[in-house]
């Protein structure tokens, strides 16, 4: 059965009004603006065959450059879209095509509508936009490696290149096959249900002079990346980048065989000179070395860095019993006990270090040997958590100074500093004075002793 647009509006109980709006039968205050086409440009009307042979790259860049300098549409209508060369998209370009992310760890993951590069890639990313390119949109498309010698899914300009923000929106994307997932400096990115996997190096790197700054991931699944899911390392300091309900997993693993890492050590999220980050409802799952590993490694400063409500879970695993003991859920080592090479700031909330169960792809160790692994650290808080199932609940180094707090609600223990804090002291702080015995706590700018029962 067919129906013009006047007949199904009158089935559904609706009236058009001036061809504009359509107007709620029987209420005339109640209008809803009428749909607006989009028009985009086909990459099939400008060549495209989509086939897996043919090299689309010279028609999808037809396609790119079509789009007017005020902003358009790039359609990809389903298909397999074989690339040789980089594309290069322009500023306020939204391209599209009808790909759903799904778990499926292999390098050349199916999908209804995928651009994959081929063998002998020219270029460093599959995407690789111009210095000044901004505003750009990805929305349900694969991006697809596939073993071929293309450096990044995504390769953004380095610094010193591109300061400006970007400010690029990755919805319902796939990235997988590649060297690296995101390559390059990365500033106002919103990611929202991407999966990012399988690629050789690392999920996302920002390394090498460049970092991620003002930017947002959400619902975004991480794993099987070689080296490891997450880096934030270099001279440049990656800064105000908020994770929210997002999974890093089995990184430096292969597929259905825990017992034979790819990469002993890869972590889940790996940071060596970030500040001002956050984690909320995050999970780290069965990567093969530590969960988090916060490790200074240079002069750059490590500091502030929040996880609230996360959990870490099974990291370590595939190492033999041996190995465990240099891995945990949570590890923390600023590169000097002090000054700007610490670790400072770091405040894990309400979080859990656990074992859980067996591997789920042919058994193997079932966590790490510590829970929360600490070390040159300032201000470093463990509070409301909980590290359990594990050999040893923290494993504490040399190093820590002013404010180490740890709670542990599994064990039912609080340890404090033994001598009052060395830098700024405000009221609420508090210290275990052993000589006397008793604990003391900042009041009205002054140490009161309280009385413990």
């Amino acid at each position: 059965m067919t129906l013009d647009r006047r007949s199904m509006l009158k089935r559904a109980g609706l009236a058009a009004a001036a061809g504009s709006s359509i107007t709620l039968a029987g209420d005339a205050s109640r209008t809803l603006a009428a749909p607006v086409a989009i028009t985009a440009e086909n990459v099939k009307a400008h060549g495209a065959l989509g086939d897996g042979a043919a090299d689309d790259a010279e028609a999808i860049q037809a396609a790119l450059e079509a789009v007017p300098e005020a902003g358009g549409a790039v359609y990809f209508p389903p298909g397999d879209y074989l690339v040789g060369r980089r594309l290069v998209p322009r500023s306020q370009t939204l391209m599209f095509g009808c790909h759903s992310p799904r778990y499926h760890p292999v390098a050349n993951p199916d999908s209804a509508c995928r651009i994959r590069a081929k063998g002998a890639f020219a270029g460093d990313g599959l995407l690789e936009p111009e210095g000044s390119a901004q505003g750009i949109t990805i929305r349900n498309l694969a991006l697809v490696g596939d073993g071929a010698k293309a450096r990044a899914g995504i390769r953004m300009p380095d610094l010193p290149e591109v300061t400006g923000e970007q400010a690029w929106t990755l919805e319902n994307v796939t990235i997988a096959g590649f060297e690296h997932g995101i390559e390059g400096r990365v500033h106002v990115f919103s990611l929202l249900h991407c999966h990012i996997h399988s690629n050789e190096g690392w999920g996302i790197y920002a390394s090498e002079g460049n970092r991620w700054n003002d930017s947002h991931l959400a619902n975004c699944f991480l794993y099987f990346n070689r080296s490891g899911n997450l880096f934030f390392g270099g001279q440049q300091q990656s800064a105000a980048v908020e994770f929210v309900n997002c999974r890093f997993e089995r990184a430096g693993n292969r597929y259905g065989s825990p017992l034979e890492p790819l990469n002993p050590g890869a972590p889940g999220i790996k940071l060596e000179s970030a500040r001002f980050l956050s984690f909320t409802n995050c999970y780290t799952d069965a990567n093969a070395g530590n969960g988090v590993e916060i490790e200074g490694a240079s002069a750059v400063a490590l500091s502030n860095i929040y996880f609230t409500g996360c959990i870490f879970n099974r990291d370590g695993t595939g190492q033999g019993e041996s190995s465990r003991s240099r891995y945990a859920g949570v590890k923390v080592k600023g590169a000097t006990p002090t000054g700007s090479a610490g670790a400072n700031h770091m405040k894990f909330a309400n979080c859990l270090v656990g074992t859980g169960t067996p591997d789920d792809e042919g058994g193997g160790p079932t966590g790490p040997a510590y829970g929360v692994w600490y070390e040159n650290t300032e201000d470093f808080q463990w509070i409301g958590g909980r590290a359990e199932g594990v050999t040893s609940a923290f494993y504490v180094g040399t190093g820590n100074n002013s404010r180490p707090a740890m709670v542990d609600t599994s064990a039912g223990f609080l340890t404090l500093p033994l001598s009052p804090p060395a830098d700024a002291v405000s009221d609420g702080m508090a210290y275990f004075d052993a000589a006397t015995g008793k604990l003391l706590v900042r009041s009205g700018a002054q140490w009161k002793s309280v009385t413990l029962r």
